[in-house]
């Protein structure tokens, strides 16, 4: 029996969700068992809520939720991570969509960490009227070109998750080492106003 796109979809998408949720739970035990125990719920708590839905409109957005992960992400693996943002005008991608750019950010920290045994990871989320930005910079040891198709299925899930949202993945060599990622898209409401403009383009 066939399969339909959208059942596949929807398989994959609840399947990514439950995995970023048990990855985040194996993430925050070492965080947790720093923890005093008098703090503990309150840190599962925060745990639970940061694996279902990381970015919260609420409690800053996706720049407050990916200076969260800078900070734990040096916690967790000893790196250096820097974080910066210009984030004006706000990004308008919604909580579900901005929650896939923060999980490229975090997959790509930690393909740094274990893979390219990087020291320095360098993130920017820079948003303008129209488009927006996410890159994440390493000093690792990078990787050999070509690397089309993308190999990995890191790779390939950060490559999925930008496509769900509409935005253009990229992995290239960093300068003088190490490793870009780059994530492009435009602001929700000029992708609705071009695509809008290109149906009436057509209708004529």
């Amino acid at each position: 029996m066939a399969t339909s796109p959208d059942y596949l979809w929807l398989a994959t998408s609840s399947t990514l969700a439950l995995a970023d949720t048990a990855l985040d739970s194996l993430r925050d035990a070492v965080v947790i068992a720093d923890a005093r125990h008098k703090h503990l719920p309150v840190v599962l708590a925060n745990a639970t809520a940061r694996g279902l839905l990381p970015v919260r409109t609420e409690t800053g957005g996706l720049a407050f939720a990916l200076r969260e992960l800078a900070s734990r992400s040096h916690d967790l693996y000893g790196l250096e991570v820097n974080f910066r943002s210009e984030d004006r005008p706000e990004l308008t991608l919604d909580e579900t969509d901005a929650s896939h750019l923060y999980r490229v950010a975090q997959e790509a920290i930690t393909n740094s960490a274990r893979h390219g045994h990087a020291t320095l990871v360098d993130i920017l989320l820079t948003v303008t009227k129209k488009t927006f930005l996410l890159s994440i910079t390493d000093n690792g040891e990078g990787f050999r070109m070509p690397m089309s198709p993308y190999s990995g299925m890191g790779l390939k899930i950060m490559q999925y998750r930008a496509g769900i949202i509409g935005a253009k993945f990229e992995i290239a060599p960093n300068v003088p080492r190490g490793t870009v990622v780059r994530v492009t898209g435009e602001q929700p409401l000029t992708a609705a106003i071009t695509t809008g403009a290109r149906h009436l383009m057509s209708e004529n």
